[in-house]
């Protein structure tokens, strides 16, 4: 499979923290988690309707490898994070 980003530049370029093994890359981006696989980055667009972060448990279950989350969503430290945090 193409390989599109690799996860620590990426988290470098963007100046994030990453949680979990940031190892391996991505071969696609996804704003849907049901469209999420083993190889994909999750990202969760906040819209009028809904917020995204709140998929990021259905992108994980789905097989993403990566999702961006919000700061506010991590300091709640939702439990469908704790796969990347380990906690």
């Amino acid at each position: 499979m193409f390989k599109l980003f690799e996860l620590n530049a990426l988290a470098t370029d963007l100046k994030v923290n990453c949680l979990g093994n940031n190892n391996g890359y991505v071969s696609s981006v996804v704003i849907d988690s049901r469209l999420c696989g083993p190889e994909s980055l999750f990202i969760p667009l906040v819209g009028e309707v809904t917020d995204g972060n709140l998929y990021i448990g259905d992108a994980i279950n789905n097989g993403c490898r990566a999702s961006l989350v919000s700061k506010k969503y991590y300091k709640e430290k939702n439990p469908t994070l704790s796969k990347w945090y380990g906690k």
